[in-house]
């Protein structure tokens, strides 16, 4: 799950996380990973434009993160939904199966912003578009943070839920790309 991004260290300590994240390409996260690691030389974002930001400590996104699950999670039970948390394993977040209905796949999002932008990888943008209309995005936003004896605590938030969930080009804007350098003779 791709949700607060995190900003820790230089870039040159990540490298090597980079180069190992490219080699295993084929793990349901490793897109997400590169991408995140590749963000780590953007200089200038922060949250509070709007969008859904970057974390500032590891510890902050995973309490966003958690908590981000537990109340989508929870929000699918209370209208009937048996929801299974597949986000270790595959590119989504969440399988939804209710009798009678199609089973839905959701994508979880969570922010301490308001959510005018998050993040999507390339699998979760094809997942949505190849599930559609059995696929919904699920943003809490304006999660708030308290810090209890220096750890973070992530609480409240208010749920947005698009289902189904259509991805518009025009609402996809690319952060980062991919290059492969030219070998020059002698490299």
């Amino acid at each position: 799950m791709s949700i607060a991004r995190c900003r820790a260290g230089s870039s040159a300590g990540a490298r090597p996380a980079l180069h190992l994240a490219q080699e295993n390409l084929r793990e349901p996260h490793a897109e997400e990973m590169v991408i995140e690691l590749a963000l780590e030389d953007i200089e200038g974002r922060e949250t509070g434009s709007g969008g859904q930001g970057y974390a500032r400590s590891r510890a902050l996104r995973v309490a966003v993160e958690l908590h981000t699950m537990k109340f989508v999670t929870h929000h699918y039970e209370e209208a009937g939904w048996e929801v299974t948390d597949v986000s270790a394993r595959e590119s989504w977040d969440l399988v939804c199966t209710r009798v009678g209905e199609p089973e839905i796949h959701v994508e979880v999002k969570g922010t301490i912003s308001d959510g005018e932008k998050v993040f999507l990888t390339r699998n979760e943008v094809e997942h949505a578009r190849q599930r559609y209309p059995h696929v919904a995005l699920a943003v809490v936003t304006r999660i708030n943070i308290t810090w209890v004896e220096e750890r973070p605590v992530a609480s409240g938030g208010s749920l947005r839920v698009r289902s189904p969930w259509v991805v518009e080009d025009a609402a996809l804007s690319p952060i980062a790309y991919e290059y492969r350098p030219p070998v020059s003779p002698g490299d």
